[in-house]
């Protein structure tokens, strides 16, 4: 469902000044899954994921039987967080029986309502907690710690509603500074991905420090971010953020100052924008390939929908394809309009590799974020300075 909720800077912006401390507030927490509605219409169930509608489904037709109406969350074992909504739209579309093997991966999360009977999967009821809006935010904190969060509401009274993003952390290991960020390799699971942002914090430390943010390469950090999703992913942390530097907090101790704001002092350029929606190894195996002017295209019979794009030209931070053809390794800038970082990267070459060598002659090696240590050159976790690389 489609919400036009207010960010965590407008709360935090707010709380003291257009709201008060002690107004009493609903917060709820959300578990992952999707946001839809179920109702009845005429006597058939309909169900609304989006802006996808299904009616008389055995799903819809079990909740209502249940006496669940109105919005609930979904969730399903069989798909990652971010592909929910675009799971059971599938999955719907192809009208599951009863004895559907899927139904059992089912989790649904209802707001206050019990289910009046037993239904083939888990049900979850959740209702708010009434607080302070002084305590919303330290309740956030501790409550970020439960994996099974996926976001925070706030509620006022006044109908207004504040979307709150769990703050998690991460320690990491700064790889090599681009223009789009830094590449880090956490601790805990040897990840690497991109920290794009700053905090204020570290910037002013490294102010005072008078050292440039490139001269944290090697620097162990804590990364903040929203959420994990398991498994190999191009980027399996979302929204992080270099929240504390070690070494400068060293160089700093005691020493205060004011913290600075954000203009002027950004050292990172935005990495391309993109559309809603995630890019798949499922749909990109069904995507014909192309050659065009631009390099090579993977598009949707069709709607003719361009789902990837491979460019003979490739900038340190962001994501390439590693090529080869004969002895010759090249790297190809890797671009989506859609969203990548949860993307599976070997289950993209094992889908792509095929078609893209039968239509160009290329065979697809590896997929992953470029970027260079005093070592060599990289891709994700593989290292180029073996190889004979010639860039394309």
């Amino acid at each position: 469902m489609i919400r036009d909720y207010l960010k965590k800077t407008d709360w935090s912006n707010r709380i003291g000044n257009i709201i008060p401390e002690n107004e009493p507030v609903e917060l709820w927490v959300y578990p992952h899954g999707c946001v839809c509605s179920v109702m009845q219409v005429d006597g058939i169930s309909v169900i609304k994921n989006g802006h996808y509608t299904a009616v008389n489904t055995t799903l819809g037709n079990m909740l209502l039987d249940a006496g669940i109406e109105g919005e609930f969350i979904l969730y399903s074992t069989e798909a990652i967080p971010q592909n929910t909504s675009r799971w059971l739209t599938w999955w719907l579309s192809n009208q599951p029986g009863p004895d559907d093997e899927k139904i059992s991966t089912i989790q649904v999360t209802t707001f206050g309502i019990v289910p009046k009977k037993t239904l083939p999967f888990q049900v979850t009821v959740i209702r708010p907690q009434l607080m302070r809006a002084i305590d919303v935010t330290p309740t956030v904190m501790t409550k970020s710690r439960d994996r099974r969060v996926s976001i925070f509401i706030v509620k006022r009274s006044n109908g207004e509603a504040y979307e709150l993003e769990p703050s998690r952390r991460v320690e990491a290991t700064i790889l090599s500074y681009t223009d789009y960020g830094y590449i880090v390799r956490t601790s805990p699971d040897n990840a690497i991905f991109r920290v794009p942002r700053i905090a204020r914090r570290v910037l002013d430390a490294l102010n005072r420090a008078r050292v440039t943010a490139k001269d944290l390469c090697g620097q162990r950090v804590t990364i903040q971010y929203t959420m994990k999703t398991d498994g190999l992913r191009l980027s399996s942390y979302k929204s992080p953020l270099l929240l504390r530097a070690h070494n400068l907090e060293e160089i700093n101790d005691g020493e205060q100052s004011d913290v600075p704001s954000y203009e002027n002092q950004y050292p990172f350029n935005y990495a391309p924008s993109v559309k809603s929606g995630s890019l798949t190894p499922t749909r990109c195996s069904r995507a014909s390939i192309r050659l065009t002017e631009n390099g090579i295209e993977g598009y949707e019979d069709g709607t003719n929908t361009v789902l990837f794009t491979l460019k003979p030209t490739t900038e340190e931070g962001l994501y390439v394809a590693a090529l080869s053809k004969g002895d010759g390794l090249e790297l190809w800038g890797f671009e989506s309009d859609f969203a990548i970082d949860s993307l599976n990267p070997k289950a993209f070459v094992r889908c792509v590799s095929d078609n893209l060598f039968q239509q160009t002659g290329y065979t697809l090696d590896t997929l992953g974020l470029y970027y260079s240590t005093p070592e060599g050159a990289w891709v994700g976790d593989r290292s180029l300075a073996s190889a004979a690389t010639a860039v394309a």
